[in-house]
């Protein structure tokens, strides 16, 4: 269950022997939106090409999400921004020739390498220097910036430290301590939590069937036109992952 506002699913797994894993005032628990999930489990046992595909896959989901996560800021991102954000979780990764083992990365490390970059950076997205860099992306940097202030805080700006039970019947993503932050910080929620369980279930292979439940998903189409862009990017309905999706 993807991201359950109310709580409503919570009796049913206590009655199957679960604990909802519950994000938001009070809880402990934290969830790295930018998880890399099975994907370091299994990198160094893949070739180079599958590496790259697989990477390029991730790279392209993550730019997504955060450019549907400035837009929640009133800031609709450009071409540029997201070849940006792209340059940036490519160096934060750690990835430069296939081989490398990948680093973790959150959002807030995307945050700082904006604000503060490199000359790497700069020069690696083709700016003349590192202040049109700045200029050019201070609205991007500024709306992630608000973003791990505001509605992420607590929540989806350090790594993941919970893990799942795959032999489990059912994992819940309790969000019902969230619904004094208001509509917007559920929606932002319900976005991170909808790029995380899908990339955390993609490359599971032990032939279980799985269906992931997203719930009140309207609340993250309101956000704008790249909110759906994202969920579009998540969605994989495919008899050879065994994975359905329902919205």
């Amino acid at each position: 269950i993807s991201g359950d506002v109310k709580g409503e699913y919570t009796p049913l797994l206590r009655e199957l022997g679960m604990t909802p894993i519950a994000l938001g005032r009070g809880s402990p628990a934290r969830l790295n939106a930018l998880d890399l999930g099975p994907l370091a489990q299994r990198w160094d046992s893949w070739p180079v090409e599958r590496q790259r595909e697989e990477l390029a896959g991730v790279l392209g989901r993550w730019t997504k999400l955060l450019a549907a996560l400035a837009e929640t800021q009133g800031y609709s991102p450009t071409v540029t921004d997201e070849m940006v954000l792209s340059t940036v979780l490519r160096r934060l990764v750690g990835v430069g020739d296939g081989y490398t083992r990948l680093r973790p990365v959150t959002i807030p490390d995307v945050a700082a390498q904006l604000a503060d970059p490199q000359d790497e950076l700069w020069r690696d997205a083709r700016f003349a220097g590192r202040r049109e860099f700045l200029d050019h992306t201070r609205l991007i940097t500024d709306a992630l910036s608000n973003l791990v202030v505001g509605p992420l805080a607590g929540l989806f700006d350090e790594q993941t430290n919970f893990s799942l039970d795959w032999d489990a019947p059912i994992q819940s993503m309790d969000l019902s301590l969230l619904r004094s932050r208001g509509d917007q910080a559920i929606a932002v929620a319900l976005t991170c939590l909808g790029s995380w369980s899908s990339m955390i279930t993609d490359l599971q292979d032990d032939g279980d069937i799985r269906i992931v439940v997203r719930d009140e998903v309207w609340r993250q189409m309101r956000l704008g036109l790249r909110a759906v862009q994202a969920v579009d990017a998540d969605l994989r309905l495919s008899r050879a992952e065994k994975k359905t999706q329902l919205l």
